[in-house]
Order: structure tokens, then sequence, then C-alpha cells
């Protein structure tokens, strides 16, 4: 075959993946062939392989997509290079938006919500697996609205002793007082143990201690109505039958007081052996 210069060879615009062409492998060295497939392939990876600063240039998103960026590639320079870009009602771009820590989470996935405050129009707490919201203590704005065939629901049994439900409130002990104790208001304002000993300690509004007061003056919190499980300062009840005021001072029993001049005041019914449902009657009377 004639020698023949390569500008003299005839054009070829369209090769294909089997064509081959000519290279030298200067470590060898030799003069070896290479397939036009190889070739795009080797060129392909050396491309991807280099990083290129864009200016001035527009990402046609129609026909172009960007991914895989670092959530620390999603932010901007301008202002604070540790915030998203934004922009505001001009159409400024501000940074205002920091650029947030952990594992990205989308809209659909499952979350465990750590550290994170809800929005002030919402009630903060936790959620069960079964879809049960427990509220730690928390203040009504404004009046809470019950829908019809709504009802606040006390639990059907209290799981221990020491265990309480119901309308509370925080007042000020007179004395030491203890869980499960029946105390009265006194006309100081303060609590104090009540007992049917006679009127002046048993005709008053009535509570149960529910938080300890541990001297005169100190905080206590007593059940104004709802259900108390005291087993050591309790005696043993009967099942659905009344429970009155008792003596010595502070407790409770099973059957009316039958002493001179003693109050006989029911203070609530028994729903097991140990538990008391506290819903003190206003009325009284005297035994004589």
């Amino acid at each position: 075959m004639a020698d023949q210069k390569i500008s003299d060879l005839t054009s070829y615009s369209s090769p294909i993946d089997t064509d081959v062409l000519p290279i030298v492998d200067v470590t060898t060295p030799a003069t070896k062939k290479i397939t036009w497939s190889n070739l795009k392939t080797a060129i392909a990876t050396y491309l991807a392989s280099l990083s290129q600063v864009l200016t001035n240039k527009t990402i046609d998103g129609d026909d172009n997509t960007v991914q895989d960026l670092g959530i620390a590639s999603l932010k901007t320079v301008i202002g604070n290079a540790s915030k998203f870009l934004s922009f505001n009602g001009s159409g400024v771009p501000v940074a205002t938006k920091d650029v947030p820590t952990g594992t990205p989470v989308g809209s659909s996935d499952t979350q465990t919500l750590t550290n994170k405050t809800l929005d002030t129009a919402v009630a903060k707490g936790t959620w069960s697996a079964s879809g049960v919201w427990t509220l730690p203590a928390f203040t009504l704005g404004g009046n809470a609205t019950l829908s019809e065939n709504v009802s606040i629901a006390l639990v059907p049994q209290l799981s221990a002793d020491g265990k309480y439900c119901g309308i509370t409130e925080v007042g000020t002990a007179s004395a030491a007082l203890a869980f499960g104790e029946l105390v009265y208001g006194s006309s100081t304002g303060s609590w104090a143990k009540a007992s049917a000993s006679g009127t002046g300690t048993g005709a008053n509004m009535l509570a149960m201690v529910v938080v300890a007061a541990g001297g005169n003056g100190s905080p206590v919190t007593v059940l104004r109505w709802g259900k108390i499980r005291a087993d050591a300062q309790f005696p043993t009840l009967t099942v659905g039958a009344p429970v009155y005021m008792g003596t010595p001072v502070g407790t409770i029993v099973t059957a009316q007081p039958s002493g001179a001049d003693q109050v006989i005041r029911v203070i609530g019914f028994s729903t097991t052996a140990d538990e008391l449902f506290f819903a003190p009657s206003p009325d009284y009377m005297t035994h004589t």
C-alpha cells in the first residue's frame, strides 16, 4: 500500500464503537490499537474527575438535573456562608436560613423528634406508637371546649400505691402533710389535717394530699376531686361502699363515726380495696 498523508484520507464523521485507532503506548513503547468505545470511556472518566467553576453560566432547568449535592454545598456566600440563600420581597438575595446539621429527612420519612421545639401554636408532648399524645404540664390560654360525646376520662384503675388522677390544686400547708392524708381549708387559707372529732376540723372544704409538704408554710398539692390510692394510709376499703372522714386527724374510715358530736361526712366511695374515688359531700351531720 502506497504511503498517504493523513490529510489526504477520506473524511469519516460517524465512528462506531468497534472502529479502531492507532495509539502509541509510551510505557512499552509500542504502537497499539484502541477502539472508539474504549477511547470514549477513557475521555469520560478523565472529564468526570475534573472540577470546574461555572461563571456566567445558565443551567437549563428543563433539560438538566443538579443532584447529589451535600448539605454544606447548599448555602450562599452572600452575607453569611452558613445560611441558605433566599430572596426578599424585592427579589434581592439574602441569607436567612441556617444550614441544618444531621441527616436530612423527607416529608414522607419517619422521624423521631429530639431537642425540637414545636410551634407555639401547638401544645408540646410525646406520641406513643399507638398514637397517644402525652402532654407535660401546660397552661391553657382560653377555654377548653369539649365536643359532644367527648369527656375527660379518668384511668379505670390506678396502677400502684402513691398514684392519683383528677383535679388538683397547689396551696400552702399548715404542718407536715403526707400523701393520702385528708385535709381541710383552714381560716388562715392553708391546708390542715381534717378530723371527724368536731365541726371545726370537719365541716370545711376538703381535699387529699397528693404531693407531700415538709412543714408549716411549705407548698402542698391537694386532690380536690378524682381517684387516689394510698395503701399504707387507707384502711381496707369495701368496693362500692361509702368512705367517711375519720379520727385521728387526716384519716379516713369505712364506718360512720359514732362518738358524741363527731362529724358524719361522706368523702367518697371505694373503687377497689385500696383505691378511693374522692368526691367529698358538702353536707354533714353530727352524731348525738
